[in-house]
């Protein structure tokens, strides 16, 4: 596994960008603070003079005054910004400039479904789609309807830099267990629409227990850690290995076999997919497992 590790890290050197940055793609040639961060994480301690502290430079570049992300020739701030703050911390780097995007993330949330942009992210009337609309996380834009992904990374930035009790985390985790799907298990955030449930979905499953790790477990922990263990007619992606790995090791639960279906995975240039993020959260599932650190435990 040692070796599968460097030469997915030796990939990641290959790929980076002149301006300290990764895209999400081989073939693209624009920068993203998603990849960045989770290349700059899979390459600390191995490449930390050179690749990591460009990446680290070109992110806190995008950071404004107020401690959100901006992407160039954008005005709006970006959800990215809780990658940050969970990068910034794991490292251990530029804390003043951790603590500001800690505090940015605790103004910024989601919205009421009847307050959103989004006209089809309502608490109908009719029972189209049945949630609490009163409980909020964090959205992927301004504006917007609150969601599980974003919410999870929200809640692993202010757990990982040491806020644990804070009426946005008391918020954003019942708002969590408020979308847990029918059987256990999260998917992008409604688990009923038009009288039908909708089917968990396994990266979203392993984020959202990872952002409960820290809970007393309960009916909801178990269902959701046994759909991620649960191997029957599961078309495991690169992204569902990585993440069920990250969370079954936080979770101090066994992860073999998934270790051993993402090595299958491994192209023969060090890649996944020849993705940055995948490639990256490949080596950052691999270390947790290999007795590095997981960045996401808490």
């Amino acid at each position: 596994m040692v070796e599968q590790i460097q030469a997915a890290q030796q990939y990641l050197r290959q790929t980076q960008l002149n301006d300290g940055s990764w895209p999400y793609y081989l073939t693209s040639d624009q920068g993203s603070p998603e990849p960045t961060c989770l290349a700059a994480l899979a390459l600390a301690g191995v490449d930390e003079d050179t690749a990591v502290t460009s990446a680290l430079n070109w992110l806190t570049n995008l950071v404004d005054k107020n401690g959100a992300v901006i992407l160039p020739g954008d005005d709006e701030p970006h959800w990215s910004t809780a990658h940050l703050a969970i990068t910034l911390t794991h490292l251990k780097h530029d804390e003043p400039l951790r603590d500001q995007t800690i505090t940015w993330l605790l103004d910024w949330h989601g919205n009421e479904p009847g307050n959103s942009q989004e006209s089809n992210a309502k608490a109908d009337p009719y029972g189209a789609i049945i949630l609490d609309p009163t409980l909020i996380g964090w959205s992927w834009i301004s504006n917007t309807f609150s969601w599980v992904e974003p919410t999870c990374y929200g809640l692993l930035a202010l757990k990982k830099a040491g806020i644990r009790h804070h009426e946005r985390i008391t918020q954003a985790e019942a708002m969590l267990l408020d979308r847990v799907c029918v059987g256990g298990g999260w998917n992008v955030g409604n688990p009923i629409v038009w009288g039908q449930a909708i089917e968990a979905a396994l990266p979203q499953t392993a984020l959202a227990l990872l952002a409960l790790q820290d809970k007393p477990a309960d009916t909801i922990t178990e269902q959701g850690l046994a759909l991620l263990l649960d191997e029957t007619n599961k078309a495991y992606s690169t992204l569902s290995l990585a993440l069920t790995i990250l969370c079954l090791q936080a979770y101090k639960l066994p992860a073999s076999v998934f270790v051993d279906r993402l090595l299958q995975r491994q192209l023969p240039d060090g890649s996944w997919r020849q993705m940055t993020q995948l490639t990256a959260l490949a080596v950052l599932a691999l270390q947790s497992v290999g007795g590095g650190s997981n960045v996401y435990q808490l």
